[in-house]
């Protein structure tokens, strides 16, 4: 992890934006997730609990391992609650990780996920 690297760092979180790194644990592993109890909160839990403390206008931004599908869910159940939710997709492995190590406010992820 090299901050000023280009290849390393490419979107950069806003100082006032929550980071959640989604792992879609289910899309990877469709028949053994559950199995071994790689599961997600659903996008309404995710919401409604998760981020319970987080008021309408507050930001969010997603990243991790999702089908478009899933982060639509996810950013649809956050948006029902008026908070601005956005989707970063399009980077690698490492500009994701940097994207998550860059983040000043606050950060959620699944305890499972290699970057958490």
């Amino acid at each position: 992890y090299e901050e000023t690297d280009p290849y390393c760092c490419g979107i950069r979180p806003a100082e006032n934006e929550t980071l959640f790194h989604f792992r879609n644990f289910l899309a990877e592993m469709p028949r053994k997730g559950r199995k071994y109890g790689f599961e997600e909160l659903s996008p309404n839990k995710t919401a409604q609990q998760l981020f319970a403390h987080l008021r309408e206008g507050d930001k969010i931004a997603l990243t991790g391992r999702f089908t478009a599908e899933a982060a639509s869910n996810y950013t649809a159940a956050l948006r029902n609650r008026g908070i601005t939710c956005r989707e970063i997709d399009g980077q690698n492995n490492m500009q994701d990780f940097c994207f998550l190590m860059s983040g000043t406010k606050e950060f959620a992820g699944y305890t499972m996920s290699s970057f958490a």
